[in-house]
């Protein structure tokens, strides 16, 4: 397999990472560990870098194993509309020292448009320094593809991969 390439700082990197709903069996890659497993996935969705889910939206949340200084949390996204994959309409970062309490330190937010071909896009949060264990990361899913694309009404995807702490 090929990657664009491998990850050799982040906080994230070979941590444990809990998902609230597993993804679709065909895009599984190696499980949860996929999102921070150092390797960036290509514009292929097929490529074994990525999680895929179908319909609703995705909560995944990193356990750095010990409370560390933040500033900032990324992870990756795809876009291939013709294969239904849409970049998610929002994405929430939260951090908790003690994964009770979260605090939303950020969120990023795409109202999806006719785009031709693949993209990969890192979608990265920055905000001032805060103490956190727990890092959670929403991705809430363009649900049905809308009314332009060819899949109108059916229930789009969301891909992600490669989670980033620093």
């Amino acid at each position: 397999l090929e990657f664009r390439r491998v990850l050799f700082r982040s906080r994230a990197r070979g941590r444990i990472v809990f998902v609230d709903r597993e993804p679709a069996p065909r895009y599984a890659g190696r499980g949860s560990a996929t999102l921070t497993d150092g390797r960036i996935g290509t514009e292929a969705f097929d490529d074994g870098a990525w999680l895929g889910w179908r319909g609703g939206s995705i909560e995944a949340t990193v356990d750095l194993g010990s409370v560390q200084d933040v500033r900032k949390v990324a992870a990756s996204f795809l876009r291939s509309q013709s294969s239904w994959i849409f970049l998610p309409r929002e994405v929430e970062v939260a951090v908790s020292r003690d994964g009770g309490e979260y605090e939303v330190v950020g969120r990023f937010t795409h109202e999806p448009v006719p785009a031709p071909g693949e993209e990969a896009r890192e979608v990265a949060i920055t905000f001032g320094v805060r103490e956190a264990r727990m890092i959670r990361i929403r991705a809430r899913s363009v649900g049905d593809c809308p009314g332009w694309h060819a899949g109108a009404g059916e229930a789009g995807w969301v891909f992600m991969d490669e989670i980033v702490v620093d």
